[in-house]
């Protein structure tokens, strides 16, 4: 057990990790940091930022890059429509809201002659953007100087008997931070055979060349054990 210099609450340090007291101290997506931390750094503690001031940082980055482009750059038809596809993946949103009626009148209004593909084309490009980001993770993953972990998780869908399994994939970089990317997703019917789910992400990573880096395989939902018996 550890007490916090600072609040004086107590925390057990794991047997094989300090994550609980990183966590205590930077905080996490669902929990906040140490209530005296901003007394600590008064006092001339050193801090890494926390969690939720990384994300904030690295969204006003994001943002920050995209403006810039769209400041400088001339208006482009299909850059435009390809930023809305990015808007109905961002928020999950059908391919058929691109087709609106409502939106094409705001839009038009704004700019004339404007023009908004259909929902096929969104669709389509939705998935070319798709397997380029997977492009550009396998490329990362080969020149990778260390092995990754696979994980795998269901998602299953109202309504109906379907599902879907994707994999991801944890790894640290050369420079020591921790990702863990999103690497394929698998449609699951309701007639399938548990014991043949693996082959399609196995091609994957054989046809890759990333089969001889995995270094471990993590199952992150119990429902996975129910689809595959």
């Amino acid at each position: 057990m550890f007490k916090c210099k600072w609040c004086a609450h107590a925390y057990k340090k794991g047997k094989k990790t300090n994550s609980n007291l990183y966590t205590h101290r930077d905080g996490a997506a669902n929990r906040t940091p140490c209530p005296a931390r901003s007394e600590a750094i008064a006092s001339g503690a050193i801090l890494p930022p926390t969690v939720k001031e990384a994300e904030i940082e690295e969204e006003k980055h994001q943002l920050g890059t995209m403006r810039a482009y769209l400041k400088h750059a001339p208006f482009d038809n299909r850059v435009f429509n390809q930023l809305l596809v990015m808007w109905l993946i961002r928020f999950s949103l059908p391919w058929n809201r691109i087709e609106d009626f409502l939106l094409h009148v705001a839009f038009n209004y704004a700019r004339r002659g404007l023009h908004i593909h259909t929902r096929v084309w969104a669709a389509t490009e939705a998935h070319r953007l798709y397997l380029n980001l997977q492009g550009k993770l396998i490329a990362s993953l080969k020149n990778l100087s260390s092995k990754f972990t696979l994980i795998h998780d269901i998602w299953t869908t109202k309504g109906n008997h379907h599902a879907f399994m994707g994999i991801s994939v944890g790894y640290v970089t050369d420079d020591w931070t921790f990702h863990i990317s999103h690497l394929g997703l698998k449609y699951i019917a309701s007639n399938h055979k548990g014991k043949l789910l693996a082959i399609p992400f196995a091609n994957i990573l054989v046809k890759c060349g990333l089969a001889h880096k995995i270094s471990l395989l993590l199952c992150r939902n119990k429902k996975t054990e129910k689809l595959t018996d």
